[in-house]
């Protein structure tokens, strides 16, 4: 699911790999509470790979970032396949969850 784990600074990059639905949200969800440590100040979610997310991935993604949220962290979603991308703008996630078209965009917004 998380196949690759970057760090720079605060900031940790988790690229993901292949579809997220309600069988495996759960280890989509440890998966990435794995990576963060406490010193993280953005988590980027990079979604190039990932090719469907149902609502069950988007409970997971908006649950990390509720957990982020009580300590001044955010998360933000990168590179996402139009069908993703839809499906955050569809359910109203875009507005609560940054989205980026690159990591590279997801980067350059840290504080």
């Amino acid at each position: 699911m998380i196949v690759d784990i970057q760090r720079t600074g605060s900031v940790v990059v988790l690229i993901a790999e292949g579809h997220v639905d309600s069988a495996n949200a759960p280890e989509f969800q440890s998966a990435i509470c794995a990576a963060i440590e406490s010193t993280d100040q953005m988590v980027i979610l990079d979604l190039e790979k990932v090719p469907f997310m149902s609502s069950a991935g988007l409970r997971t993604v908006l649950m990390v970032s509720k957990d982020l949220q009580k300590r001044n962290a955010r998360v933000a979603v990168c590179s996402p396949l139009q069908m993703v991308r839809d499906v955050f703008i569809i359910s109203g996630f875009e507005g609560i969850i940054g989205m980026y078209n690159t990591q590279r965009d997801a980067l350059a917004s840290v504080d």
